[in-house]
Parts: C-alpha cells; structure tokens; sequence
C-alpha cells in the first residue's frame, strides 16, 4: 500500500512537472534573426577599408580632416555630376555585396543655395537601376506660373517606370535620413533629431515591373552638383547599417505611384534611436542558431509519448492496489 500510494505521487508529481516543461518549452519557441552591424563615425584620419570610393568623372575628394569627426564630399570641378537615367557620375562611398533586410542611416549637413545640388544615401543595383534618398535644393514648378526654388526632401526611384516623391520645404539643414528595405519593399524618411521621423514615402521595386533590385546591393553616401560653376560639398556626421539576414514579412498592399509633394509634413514619432556609435566598424555577420517548426514538433510529441506512458503506470499501480 505504501510502495502504491509513493509510485502515485511520484507520477503526478512527474507529469505535472512534464506539463510545466511542455507549456514553457512552447511559449519561448521562436526563430532569431541575424543580424551585424556597422558603423562608421568618420572620426579617423583615412576612411576605412571597407569602403570603395567612386569617382567616375574625377575632380572630387573625400575628406575626414576638413571638419573633424565628419566626412566631406567635395565636387571641385563641376558641373555635372548626377545620378539620373542617363548620368550616374557622382562622386560616392559605397559598401559592396549587401544581402537581407537593413537599415541604414546617416546625419548630412551642406549649405544648398544653388539649384540641382543633393547629398544623401544611395541604394545601388547597376547604373540603371538605383533608389536615392536626399536633400535637395531645386526649382520646382508649383503651377504655371509659380515656381519654387527651395530645399526639398527626395526619394527617388531610377529603374523601370522612373519615380520621384519630393517632401518640403527642408529648412533643417543638418538633417537625418534613413531608408529601411524589408523584401522589396524601401522607405524613405528624414529627421530634425534622429528620433522623431518623417515619411517621404514608400517604394516597392515589384510594382515597377522588374526584378533587378533583387540582392545583393551597395548601399552608401553621396554628393551631386548640376549645372553650378564652383565648387560644392555635403559633410556627413556618421554612416550606420544593420543587416537583418533573415527576411521580414512584407507589406501585402502597393504604394499609390502618383508623384506629390506635400509642403507641412507632420512628424510621426519612431521607436528607432540615434544610431549607438561603435568605437570600431564590425561588419561580420554573427550567424545565430533557428529553432524550426519540426524540432517544436517532435518535442510536443515526446512529451505527450511521455505523459501516456506515466499516466499508464499511475493507473497500473492503483489497480494493483
């Protein structure tokens, strides 16, 4: 009667705590994603390896020492240095071979009085296919007869049916822009403070009837200066990426493809801070291991095995009792 009445309790005891295990052991099942990072806060002397200056036309220069912990992008011998459907020869920095989703962000800070002259980020597949996030300074055509020559806000689409979203007036001069790629899709946005974010818009190269903006791409930094007789430059504070090498679920919607541009954006608080400076550029992946639905389900599957086989022998000994 004792050995019956310890082996009962035993049992219990066994299957509640199997039962325990099985809840928990489900509820923290989930897949990590990869991801590295890298930061670059342009606070050396020389730029990094990791990046490959491009100068097609020549005449331009990459300075980390003319405003220190900045790096500059001077066009001296302009004019014409743009990145269009017919001339991608502005000077630029370009991080090669990006896979997966990612983020990237950068601060530019440039003084823009002439017309055609922009800085910002650049999302590279070859020299008819691109994305360009900038600040801008133009003449734009509000109606017939009033043009607007201003600073603006850009995102802009090069590639298949060519497409451009202008946000403004920009009267923030040293601005945050960041673009966010999940899938095909690529947002556009710009900040006063690197917290508080303003949508430009939001582009997915799918509608555009191509598939060329496919991975890998380069993404980086860049300066263009149309039709100014000196020179011209764009300090940029900082360049931060992260790579997530495991692919987010996209937007099921399509972006309406009619060009505006809407003169008082109202900001939109982000969850997403100022970008932590890393003392040195770290941009190995760190590869981390993914749960599958298969190992959930056969754990599910021996602890039910488990709790038949214990419940079996609870109930063999109470009848022998």
């Amino acid at each position: 009667m004792l050995f019956g009445a310890v082996m009962k309790k035993t049992a219990l005891t066994f299957t509640l705590m199997l039962a325990m295990s099985l809840m928990f052991g489900v509820q923290f099942v989930y897949v990590v994603e990869s991801q590295s990072t890298f930061t670059d806060n342009f606070d050396s002397v020389t730029l990094s390896s990791e990046w490959q200056m491009i100068d097609p036309s020549g005449g331009s220069t990459f300075n980390l020492t003319a405003n220190s912990g900045w790096l500059r992008i001077n066009i001296t011998s302009p004019p014409d240095r743009e990145l269009n459907s017919s001339i991608v020869n502005a000077p630029r920095i370009m991080m090669e071979g990006i896979s997966g989703d990612f983020t990237v962000e950068t601060r530019v800070n440039a003084t823009m009085t002439e017309s055609e002259v922009s800085a910002g980020i650049l999302v590279w597949k070859d020299d008819a296919h691109f994305i360009r996030l900038d600040m801008i300074h133009m003449e734009l055509n509000m109606t017939d007869t009033e043009y607007r020559d201003a600073l603006w806000y850009r995102f802009k689409f090069i590639g298949g049916r060519q497409y451009t979203t202008l946000i403004g007036s920009a009267d923030i001069n040293s601005t945050y822009l960041r673009i966010v790629r999940k899938g095909s899709w690529f947002t556009g946005e710009y900040s006063s403070d690197g917290i508080n974010w303003v949508l430009v818009n939001t582009l997915n190269y799918d509608y555009f009837d191509i598939d060329v903006l496919g991975e890998p791409v380069d993404v980086g930094l860049y300066v263009t200066s149309v039709d100014r007789d000196g020179a011209f430059y764009a300090d940029f504070d900082y360049f931060n990426m992260e790579v997530r090498l495991t692919p987010s679920p996209t937007p099921t919607s399509s972006p309406s493809p009619s060009p505006k541009a809407s003169i008082a954006p109202t900001p939109t608080a982000s969850p997403t801070p100022v970008p932590t400076p890393f003392p040195t550029p770290t941009p190995t992946p760190t590869d981390e291991p993914q749960e599958t639905e298969q190992d959930m389900t056969a754990g599910v599957l021996f602890a039910v095995i488990s709790i038949a086989v214990f419940l079996g022998l609870l109930f063999y000994f109470i009848k022998r009792k």
